[in-house]
């Protein structure tokens, strides 16, 4: 009977003792999501729902486009690609051929940027260029840089982000091939807040239309925009509050890597550039908004690079539960990846269209790339 009520007690005290870390975590999941410190401005309906493109694997991301169709690329099948017609919702399955297939490869990304298509993989390191009639690429570079991440500029030019091994913490850098391959290295625009390596962790853009690299942070409330020269630079501030990465980085002392001892903040978790628009996806809550709707929908914030200045915001709803995992613009079209289904909707122009053309950038017109922003 003694035993009985022992086992009776510890049991008690288990379910409080979880219920009370339970609440915790929840606690700590709305400080992580509320921030009471910013106002967004939703515009109404901003878009229409076209259609839905069931997805066979859910390893797919947008790799592309042209005034006719989108590209999906596979993470687990590098060489496969999805051609999707966005008119007539035909889909066509593509081989990627490469020259050569016997490097050890780890982390391919593929990039369509009419007429070319890359392959990349930055652990290699190499690139291969193809021309998108044939699907046919040639090894480009090889052992010239190593990268995390790059992004190309144009048919002779890619930038790309990369870890300096003396100040261990991340660059910005330009490859050029013309007879011979140039290398520019820029060691100061990502500036070192906590690391340098995590801190300063972003994501990579090219903007054609103004011939700009845009850095946008994933921890911070900034950004960065600069010429390819890294000339010029402009930094600009997301509406968040958060100046300085919430980030808790530690070392692990059997392998001396640095690594986060607990899960970060996301401020901007994944964005994409399209003509003067910055688009961000966040999972950070403004005054006045319902915890329930991250539940339902992800947000869309909208700055202006050219005027560097916030917008507006508009959500983009869930499919089947899935959260966006990738999305894109181009033109009137907007395409989102929600676990193993492609959204398609059309967008309203009077929301995302330039109405003051006497005011537009001075665009580069010798960029074979901009083509791809032209109707």
């Amino acid at each position: 009977m003694k035993n009985k009520k022992i086992i009776y007690k510890l049991s008690i005290i288990g379910l409080l003792s979880i219920s009370f870390v339970v609440v915790l975590f929840l606690l700590s999941e709305n400080q992580v999501h509320l921030n009471n410190g910013f106002t967004r401005r939703y515009i109404p309906r901003p878009m229409t729902k076209l259609f839905k493109l069931p997805l066979k694997y859910n390893s797919y991301y947008i790799s592309g486009w042209d005034t006719k169709h989108f590209y999906l690329s596979s993470s687990t099948a590098p060489l496969h690609l999805l051609k999707v017609n966005l008119k007539t919702k035909d889909t066509q399955h593509i081989k990627l051929k490469l020259e050569r297939k016997d490097f050890p490869f780890r982390s391919v990304k593929t990039k369509i940027i009419p007429p070319y298509f890359f392959v990349m993989d930055g652990t290699v390191p190499c690139v291969f260029r193809g021309n998108i009639k044939t699907w046919e690429a040639s090894l480009w570079m090889k052992d010239q840089v190593y990268f995390t991440e790059s992004t190309p500029i144009d048919a002779t030019m890619l930038a790309f982000k990369t870890i300096d091994s003396k100040l261990l913490r991340n660059i910005l850098g330009v490859l050029q091939k013309d007879t011979t391959f140039h290398v520019s290295l820029n060691k100061t625009l990502l500036k070192k807040q906590i690391d340098g390596v995590f801190c300063t962790s972003g994501t990579l853009h090219y903007n054609a239309y103004l011939n700009k690299l845009i850095y946008v942070y994933l921890y911070r409330n900034q950004y960065l925009m600069v010429d390819t020269n890294f000339l010029n630079e402009t930094y600009g501030k997301t509406i968040d509050t958060i100046r300085k990465a919430q980030l808790k980085v530690v070392m692990n002392h059997r392998t001396h890597e640095q690594k986060l001892a607990k899960p970060p903040i996301y401020v901007n978790q994944r964005s994409f550039v399209y003509k003067e628009y910055l688009y961000i996806q966040s999972n950070r809550l403004g005054k006045f908004e319902p915890t329930t709707m991250l539940q339902q929908a992800s947000i869309i914030d909208v700055y202006n690079l050219y005027k560097n200045s916030y917008e507006f915001s508009f959500y983009l709803q869930d499919a089947q539960k899935k959260k966006v995992k990738d999305f894109a613009i181009n033109g009137n079209y907007l395409i989102s990846i929600n676990g193993n289904t492609a959204l398609i909707y059309q967008l309203k122009p009077s929301f995302f269209q330039k109405k003051d053309q006497s005011s537009m950038p001075n665009i580069n017109p010798n960029n074979p790339i901009l083509a791809s922003f032209r109707k």
